[in-house]
């Protein structure tokens, strides 16, 4: 009877570290989506080399295609992830109160809400359903950074080492930095699409080929607003990598 509890914690255990793979698939995923969907748009010169934004990349085929399946991917690896945390975190809140238990709830709902927006995002591109793009976009980029703030909250409650070599403590303190960065970010990047004044992107002919073009006033903060947006959307996926450490 010990020799099979003891297989069976085996198990347990390498199954717990196989988990780690949902956090690091989402960030390879995303990231290898945006570069393979971004090579293809550039070299057929559907957009500008220097910085296009990530709607503009997702806006024509086979970008378009590349980006709608992979989000689908995502937000099915996202789901997931949500599911497993919110039982990861439980398992610890044996001894904690309920605003812990509160705040893991409010985490898993604000993924549920986050794959909704991602889904909602990517299958209406801004280059042709403008309004449907900025609700599904309104809501994952609002309910991502609830869920970021609960998870920092929770990770800052795990004050005790886990197997001895982990103290939730540092990892909290790192992932409020990088929340707090990736916020003014989001903010900048906001406010310089705004002031830029810029038309929803449109596809016109160029030379042949469709390309995405955008009309503004002031190219030089659009292209800032440009550059903030995929610096974002880089430490977004820091963010998701950080929870390997955890799901192993």
């Amino acid at each position: 009877m010990q020799v099979r509890l003891q297989r069976e914690s085996t198990t347990f255990r390498e199954v717990m570290q196989g988990l780690a793979v949902i956090p690091a698939s989402f960030s390879m995923i995303g990231l290898l989506a945006v570069a393979t969907a971004y090579i293809a748009s550039v070299s057929m010169k559907q957009v500008e080399a220097w910085m296009p934004f990530l709607s503009d990349v997702a806006a024509i085929e086979p970008g378009s295609c590349i980006m709608q399946f992979s989000c689908s991917v995502l937000t099915s690896v996202l789901l997931l992830g949500g599911i497993v945390r919110y039982h990861h975190v439980k398992s610890y809140l044996d001894t904690e109160g309920r605003h812990e238990t509160n705040a893991n709830r409010v985490n898993l709902m604000a993924m549920v809400a986050t794959c909704l927006g991602l889904t909602v995002a990517s299958s209406f591109p801004e280059s042709s359903v403008p309004a449907v793009h900025c609700v599904g976009a309104v809501l994952m980029t609002s309910s991502a950074l609830v869920a970021c703030g609960c998870n920092v909250y929770l990770t800052k409650k795990f004050r005790k080492q886990w197997d001895g070599t982990f103290d939730a403590r540092c990892l909290a303190r790192a992932r409020l930095w990088t929340l707090v960065v990736t916020s003014v970010l989001l903010v900048g990047y906001i406010t310089c699409y705004l002031v830029a004044d810029s038309e929803f992107p449109m596809s016109t002919p160029w030379y042949g080929v469709q390309r995405i073009t955008r009309t503004t006033s002031k190219p030089v903060v659009l292209k800032v607003a440009a550059v903030l947006q995929w610096q974002t959307f880089l430490l977004v996926l820091l963010f998701v990598a950080s929870f390997c450490y955890e799901f192993s």
